[in-house]
């Protein structure tokens, strides 16, 4: 495949971080046809609104295809195995591997149907717009030459035909091939060598595209990647990245590429690197920052090459901007100032609150209500501890502003239910608070 000069990268939204960041302008857009708009999106009902769209058939053509193939195989499984059931009822897509991988001693078809559980995850979990990911992820466990014989004539027949109508070029990796043979031939040039970190949000996507990359004869060549996170999910059991031993071999450059998740945005010495590229969009100004921060070595590279329409990196870096400006202002005397200002407010506060409580006949009738209402207009909160010691309710209140911290205790016999002792273990104590605090002058 040709590759991308600068011109070409740059006219398709790519750009490259000299001494400030240049951010894209104009990234172009992998999202597949049909995949629910991002304005309609409520994360808290991807699961539901996944198997509506489907239902509905609404779903993406790959979305119904794959869906498909993993209903196919579980009618597989079912015909050998009868205490199967689809997990798919499960609304925690993460729970759906893990079902397999256990039942796999049972039958061993479920080690293959695991995998199509993973796929469809990766499709639920990113709206649908992840089918290069499903794609590469299938190929990379072996599932495009299943073993002969595992499945039945009708499901081998099915997956024969997923494959054959499976799109072999996807955009968003022929785009990551381009920015990554441009950038190693640039810093080769200006640095002597490559030395890059490519971020990731989900675990399984670190070796998703490490297998795109050893198994690219143009990238092969010249990327020594290395996959770096922080716990194993199941569908990454198998892969368990040795953190250590990886960060070493790319401090002496036997790896010259880490793909990971944001473990290494923050918490890990990541050696200098100097180029990062965010494969997958950013969903803070945090990720913005420590990402970028990664890339040490002077006229290094920062490479966007997605974002999310609602968090463009232009209003990340406007929030890092802000923050910056905050740092810069930052100044100590003013700070010492606004703490006299607060304790002379809070004095003005406590004693205009202490007049009403003296005034009120509600301070004698009902303590706690008279507490409260003392608390409000201090604007403090109060704090309290329940206990027992086998013979009374026992109640501790605290209240505590920048003035004064001043604590009462209150109990209650154990002869009544619970709730009752405990309520008025509680009205005790504030009884002997207010007159604690009404004894005291701010």
């Amino acid at each position: 495949m040709a590759t991308a000069g600068g011109e070409e990268l740059a006219t398709g939204g790519y750009h490259s971080k000299a001494a400030e960041p240049v951010l894209p302008a104009k990234l172009p857009s992998f999202v597949p046809e049909g995949v629910l708009p991002a304005a309609e999106r409520k994360p808290h009902l991807m699961v539901r609104t996944f198997f509506d769209r489907l239902q509905r058939g609404m779903s993406t053509q790959f979305t119904k295809k794959l869906f498909s193939v993993v209903r196919c195989l579980e009618t597989a499984v079912a015909a050998v195995d009868s205490s199967f059931k689809s997990p798919l009822q499960n609304p925690a897509p993460r729970t759906w591997g893990d079902y397999a991988h256990k039942r796999i001693p049972t039958c061993s078809k479920l080690a293959s149907l695991e995998h199509w559980y993973e796929a469809l995850r990766m499709l639920v979990t990113s709206w649908e717009e992840a089918e290069d990911a499903a794609v590469a992820y299938l190929q990379m466990v072996g599932e495009r030459e299943p073993a002969a014989g595992l499945w039945p004539p009708v499901a081998e027949a099915t997956l024969a035909q997923f494959w054959h109508e499976a799109v072999e070029c996807f955009p968003r990796f022929e785009h990551l091939k381009d920015t990554l043979l441009y950038e190693h031939a640039t810093l080769s040039r200006t640095h002597g060598s490559f030395r890059g970190i490519l971020f990731v949000q989900q675990r399984i996507m670190t070796h998703v595209l490490e297998h795109v990359i050893l198994t690219d004869g143009e990238l092969v060549s010249k990327f020594k990647p290395a996959c770096i996170y922080a716990t194993s999910s199941p569908a990454t059991a198998s892969y368990r990245a040795d953190s250590k031993a990886r960060l070493a071999q790319f401090a002496d450059g036997s790896v010259n590429l880490l793909i990971a998740t944001v473990v290494a945005e923050e918490g890990m010495d990541v050696p200098a690197a100097n180029c990062v590229i965010r494969f997958d969009p950013m969903i803070s100004s945090v990720s913005f920052v420590q990402g970028r921060g990664r890339a040490r070595q002077e006229d290094s590279s920062f490479v966007v090459l997605s974002e999310r329409p609602d968090r463009p990196t232009s209003s990340l870096a406007a929030v890092e901007a802000q923050q910056l400006e905050i740092v810069r202002s930052f100044n100590p005397e003013r700070v010492a100032t606004d703490t006299r200002n607060e304790t002379a407010a809070q004095r003005s506060r406590e004693r205009n609150a202490r007049e009403v409580m003296l005034t009120s006949d509600n301070a004698s009738t009902n303590a706690l209500a008279a507490l409260n209402l003392y608390c409000k207009k201090t604007k403090v909160e109060l704090q309290e501890e329940h206990s027992t010691d086998g013979k009374d309710f026992t109640c501790s209140l605290k209240y505590e502003s920048v003035l004064r911290s001043v604590e009462a205790t209150g109990s209650y016999g154990l002869k009544c239910r619970a709730a009752e002792g405990k309520k008025q273990a509680k009205r005790a104590a504030a009884a002997a608070l207010l007159e604690k605090l009404s004894q005291q002058e701010p």
